[in-house]
């Protein structure tokens, strides 16, 4: 009997702590994306600002065009 729930807990440890790994691995590859995304928005910004064309910031740092209009267009709104 004590053997059954023996096992039983270890099984659920086991699955508890691979979906704690698993959970962890994904934050952190969340963090990763949100993190590069947010390098690129600053260099676009930087880029409007230095008065670079908006295709070459598009096709430089692989943004999708309609991407850097809405950041000249916020740009534009706060000057």
């Amino acid at each position: 009997m004590w053997d059954k729930q023996i096992d039983s807990l270890e099984v659920s440890y086991a699955t508890l702590m691979t979906a704690l790994e698993d959970g962890f691995e994904e934050g952190l590859e969340r963090g990763r994306e949100e993190g590069l995304e947010e390098g690129l928005i600053y260099s676009a910004r930087n880029l409007l600002l230095a008065g670079v064309n908006i295709d070459i910031i598009s096709n430089s740092l692989n943004l999708p065009l309609e991407r850097v209009l809405q950041l000249q267009s916020e740009l534009n709104a706060n000057s």
